[in-house]
């Protein structure tokens, strides 16, 4: 699951729960945790606005603003084997909204990686891998378009060319749009491989190399290490990763100018049992 529903200017995170324990069904209700603090200071019960309920649990819970988040669920179609794709939104008080529901259903492309929201062009795009190429990483950015024109929510998609470089994580490119910033190991076969900041066009789908972050060695190959994005406020050209330091259980988090498309890196640390992190 990708979360950020993350508001400094509130000082609050807003977390999705299903009180019953379980971690693959859909909600149920919704806390409000101080940012500073770690205390719940409200919780409300989800009401689906539509009288619609799905059986799966969100993959993804993105900032919107104004106390509302952009939910992603990957939910099972009638036909076994087949999902469909749910975009919705979740208010603060625990109303969900369902946005977008597919008009066809998926059977290949329905392993969930990555999905960030660009508040300025209201587009939520979601990274789904190949299931059955598990090592080449074969995968689709989605995009769900959610402006309200005469046209409404639409959905489109675009096959990533991952010939040279694979990645299972990306970040909205502020400065250029209908392109997005990847960190990418090279190909699944490197054991210690070097970093590279890449550029995903999706109009076409074509990942080219922008710069080398790190030299071959230092650091093992990991493609989860992606920090979430903090919120839909942000503007700023800073990407980040957590990389791993090779034959150890020492993590570094590698911050990425994506204007100067230099790195920098922090002390060493552990992370191994952090499940989600947000840069706000």
């Amino acid at each position: 699951m990708v979360f950020s529903g993350l508001y400094p200017a509130r000082g609050v995170t807003l977390m999705p729960l299903n009180s019953g324990g379980k971690r693959d069904t859909f909600p149920d209700c919704i806390v409000e945790i101080n940012s500073l603090t770690g205390k719940v200071e409200n919780q409300h019960k989800i009401q689906s606005l539509n009288k619609t309920t799905f059986s799966s649990a969100f993959s993804a819970v993105l900032a919107e603003g104004d106390g509302a988040s952009i939910t992603f669920n990957i939910d099972p179609a009638g036909q076994l084997g087949k999902y469909n794709f749910v975009v919705g939104r979740l208010f603060s008080t625990g109303v969900w909204q369902m946005l977008l529901l597919s008009n066809q259903s998926e059977d290949l492309y329905v392993n969930f990686q990555w999905a960030e929201y660009d508040a300025d062009s209201m587009t939520l795009y979601v990274l789904l891998g190949n299931e059955n190429d598990p090592d080449g990483l074969s995968a689709r950015i989605y995009m769900f378009t959610l402006s309200r024109g005469y046209q409404g929510p639409k959905m489109t998609f675009v096959d990533l060319d991952v010939s040279q470089f694979t990645f299972m994580s990306f970040h909205i490119n502020k400065q250029n749009s209908n392109h997005l910033w990847a960190i990418s190991p090279g190909l699944h076969s490197a054991s210690y491989p070097s970093y590279y900041l890449v550029d995903v066009n999706t109009d076409v789908g074509s990942v080219w190399k922008v710069a080398q972050l790190t030299p071959p060695g230092i650091f093992e190959r990991y493609y989860g290490g992606a920090v979430a994005s903090g919120g839909p406020g942000d503007t700023n050209h800073v990407i980040k990763q957590v990389l791993r330091v090779a034959d150890s259980q020492a993590d570094v988090i590698m911050t990425v100018d994506t204007l100067q498309a230099k790195a920098s890196f922090s002390q060493v640390t552990n992370l191994r049992h952090v499940h989600n992190l947000v840069y706000a």
